[in-house]
């Protein structure tokens, strides 16, 4: 908060772990707040075991997060450094419930590094992603999904000012990947987005 910085490496918002040893009713329930001009969450790729930078927010069933960047905070996943191939923000997973909100003007939310990928709702029954850019606030990525693999997704883009943008092109191309895409509703999920009242959403190689 108020200018505040936090770096961290891969992260989980609301993540139930399911153990074998559980009851099989846990839950698991978590909160992340960046707000105020200067205030920042960057995290980077796990530098133990090598792997991407990615952020979950609502992993597995029973697990439900919520993040909000506003009033100019900023959420930073950047995967310059690591091993690649896909730098993750992952919002409900696996049954969990996910949900992501950056609002405000000069809020953002930015994917960064090896073909980014932004998930919303991913990977079974049962499991919710929600992504909101409003009030002029921005966000980006290489690649989206909303609603894949069973999975309900719903994104907004709403208000002047208010803009995802996709550009690029994948840096290792194959048949299945290559210039910026988005898919909505994939594989057996449910997706649905809006772009609204001067919204904006720019996918461009």
């Amino acid at each position: 908060l108020a200018g505040g910085t936090l770096r961290t490496e891969t992260a989980r918002v609301g993540s139930n772990n399911q153990s074998p040893n559980g009851q099989g009713t846990e839950e698991a329930n978590g909160t992340v707040v960046v707000d105020g001009a200067g205030s920042k969450w960057v995290l980077a790729h796990n530098s133990i075991d090598n792997q991407v930078a990615a952020l979950f927010i609502g992993l597995n069933a029973g697990g439900t997060g919520a993040v909000t960047v506003s009033n100019g905070g900023k959420l930073l996943i950047d995967g310059s450094a690591g091993p690649g191939p896909n730098d993750l923000l992952h919002i409900g997973v696996n049954g969990g419930n996910g949900t992501l909100t950056v609002t405000g003007m000069g809020s953002s939310v930015d994917v960064t590094g090896l073909n980014t990928v932004l998930q919303v709702g991913r990977s079974g029954a049962g499991t919710v992603g929600s992504f909101n850019v409003r009030a002029g606030a921005t966000a980006s990525a290489l690649y989206t999904n909303v609603g894949r693999d069973g999975a309900i997704g719903t994104m907004v883009i709403d208000g002047p000012g208010s803009q995802l943008s996709q550009v690029g092109v994948n840096s290792n191309p194959s048949p299945t990947n290559g210039p910026a895409f988005a898919n909505i509703g994939r594989d057996g999920g449910n997706g649905t987005v809006t772009v609204s009242n001067g919204g904006k959403w720019l996918i461009s190689d």
